[in-house]
């Protein structure tokens, strides 16, 4: 027992034991430092899917309105309403010119005169005349329903001004009704009447100071022409929507 004792106090125990403590001395601060870098890397991994969160977000955010794609609408529909006033003025040129074909052929042989000639001087002086009297009649249109269509929405805006921060959103969505209701009813027959008016007066002018010199003679000749051009329209486009609105009835009495 005395040996054994002796042993266990001998020096090569105690250094021993001193190597054993600073190994495990060493294992504790290694398995503090693997813990604090896992901590580390544990806090820079959700930094960084925290962005990736934040990025697809942004991702998912609607994209900024495209500049060359809105150019491009506007162009288009720019386009289509050109196009639209284009074959306007082309069928009623069409039809002037096919009329002043007739009356030359028929005034041609009233007098003796060569029938091809005079009919294709009338017909060509016809689509001239048709030409630039419809061209201002559109002109004189446009202006006249953007000035109504703006006049009437101001005296809209205007009239409800005081009621505009109580307005509830039906309120508005009332309102924003009336305006388009105001600007489609800008194509009533008085305004009709108004642009082929102007369209005699400004086309007229130009054609009589083309072919006589006379710009008064001619505005003063052709605006009733022009007027009972208008008539002639109106009275077509409400024989057309009657009739649409009898075939309607018809349809619906069939059911």
């Amino acid at each position: 027992m005395k040996a054994r004792s002796g042993r266990a106090d001998s020096p090569e125990d105690l250094s021993l034991e001193k190597r054993r403590l600073s190994r495990s001395g060493r294992q504790a601060t290694g398995l503090a430092s693997q813990q604090q870098n896992h901590h580390k890397s544990t806090s820079l991994r959700s930094k960084a899917i925290s962005k990736q969160q934040v990025a697809m977000g942004e991702d998912q955010s609607p994209p900024p309105p495209n500049t060359f794609t809105t150019a491009i609408d506007v162009y288009q529909s720019t386009l289509d309403d050109a196009l639209t006033i284009i074959d306007h003025i082309a069928a009623r040129v069409t039809a002037s010119t096919i009329t002043g074909l007739g009356c030359g052929a028929a005034y041609a042989t009233l007098k003796g005169f060569p029938v091809a000639k005079t009919s294709f001087s009338a017909a060509l002086s016809c689509a001239l005349i048709s030409t630039s009297c419809f061209g201002m009649e559109r002109v004189a249109y446009s202006v006249l329903k953007q000035t109504n269509a703006f006049a009437n929405r101001m005296n809209l805006l205007s009239a409800d001004g005081d009621d505009a921060t109580t307005a509830t959103d039906n309120e508005r969505s009332i309102q924003s009704t009336q305006l388009d209701n105001i600007i489609q009813s800008a194509s009533s027959p008085k305004l009709l009447y108004g642009s082929y008016a102007l369209g005699g007066l400004l086309g007229g002018g130009v054609a009589g100071f083309l072919f006589q010199g006379k710009p008064f003679a001619g505005a003063i000749m052709l605006t009733p022409i022009m007027l009972m051009v208008g008539k002639m329209e109106l009275s077509l486009e409400e024989y057309k929507s009657e009739r649409l609105q009898q075939l309607l009835d018809e349809n619906n009495a069939k059911k």
